[in-house]
């Protein structure tokens, strides 16, 4: 003779698996991550084509930036202080290019940076 054991509703498994939740009177913890950084300004917002140029990035909530992009490019960075950061500038093509900044709490507004060829001599 076989025996069938009756499964339960879709009902009960739910209860039971919420029952023994350990979170079952406690709120769930909460992430809390630091401001996003704020670009307020590039200095100076223009320059050459070629490598090497440093420009100021200018803003708020800086400290925790983890990358500095000109466009797609990575540029070197050092973090001076909360409000400033020197990079310098990678190569690229002359014309417009958005500066952002990137932390952990995600990558901040852009700034555009004219970039123009030297001119011939």
């Amino acid at each position: 003779m076989r025996r069938f054991l009756a499964c339960p509703t879709k009902s009960e498994e739910y209860s039971h698996a919420h029952r023994d939740h350990p979170w079952r009177h406690q709120r769930p913890p909460q992430l809390h991550l630091s401001p996003g950084a704020r670009l307020a300004s590039l200095a100076p917002a223009q320059g050459p084509t070629h490598a090497g140029t440093t420009i100021t990035l200018t803003g708020t909530n800086l400290t925790t930036t983890t990358g500095v992009h000109f466009g797609f490019a990575l540029a070197s960075f050092t973090v001076a202080s909360p409000t400033q950061i020197p990079a310098v500038a990678p190569a690229g093509l002359a014309g417009p290019v958005t500066v952002t900044a990137v932390t952990p709490a995600g990558t901040s507004n852009g700034l555009s940076c004219t970039r123009a060829d030297a001119p011939a001599i």
